[in-house]
Order: C-alpha cells, then sequence, then structure tokens
C-alpha cells in the first residue's frame, strides 16, 4: 500500500508543501470513524502536516468526485498551489537557470533587509530559528 501511496500522491498533499520525504499515510475518513484502509481512503502528508491535521485546526476531506480538499479553522478551503517546477532531466542546467531567473533582478543588495537600516540578512540566526 505505502508503495502505492508513493506512485500517485508522490509526496506530501497539502496545498504548497513539496515534501516528499517522512511521508505518512493519512486517513481521510479516520479509521475509528469507521474509514477504511484503502487506497480511495488514504492520502500522503509529511509529519509536519500531519500534525497539522491532527491537532492543529486543519481538516482534510475528500468529496464525491474524489477530489481532496484541505480546510483551515474556519472551515475555510485551502488554495491548491502547484508544485516546484523541477529540473527535467533532458535540460540543460544553465537554460533551467536562465529559464527560471533571469527576470527575479538578483543582485548584492537582494539579502538587505528593507525593514531595519538596510543591514545584511543573518542566515546563520534565519536557518536556526527553523530548528
Amino acid at each position: 500500500m505505502r508503495r502505492a501511496l508513493r506512485a500517485r500522491d508522490k509526496g506530501c498533499r497539502f496545498p504548497g508543501c513539496t515534501n516528499t520525504r517522512f511521508v505518512d499515510g493519512h486517513h481521510v475518513q479516520h479509521w475509528a470513524d469507521g474509514g477504511e484502509t484503502s487506497l480511495d481512503n488514504v492520502v500522503l502528508l509529511c509529519r509536519h502536516h500531519h500534525h497539522l491535521v491532527h491537532e492543529g485546526g486543519f481538516d482534510c476531506s475528500k468529496d464525491k468526485d474524489g477530489k481532496i480538499t484541505f480546510n483551515d479553522r474556519r472551515e475555510q478551503p485551502l488554495e491548491q498551489f502547484p508544485g516546484l517546477s523541477g529540473v527535467a532531466a533532458s535540460d540543460d542546467i544553465q537554460q533551467w537557470i536562465d529559464r527560471e531567473f533571469l527576470g527575479a533582478n538578483i543582485d548584492s543588495e537582494t539579502c538587505a533587509a528593507r525593514w531595519h537600516a538596510g543591514e545584511r540578512m543573518d542566515w546563520q540566526a534565519a536557518v536556526s530559528a527553523l530548528f
């Protein structure tokens, strides 16, 4: 079942998440409420989003057409975001970089903070805050 889930979902199904590692099967209709453990009733979620669905007030449901939707605490559906575009095996990496970032205007001032005296970004503090 895990292989079939991975082949179907590719990774976490939470809107906007691109995580493909450390994913678990989540029962759309919980097994304690009579939901069966089948491909039709299980979706892959990364551990962070799995926790949010169980403990953080988010909800996962499936409509009669089989479409999975996620709702926030106000029971408003979350917007579906496309996954990140990857590099195809046939792409030249330089062509991909040019296509994705040519108009991004990245320069030496990109990491300058705009909110407090223009000081440089403290990457060590930013990354350590994520963990």
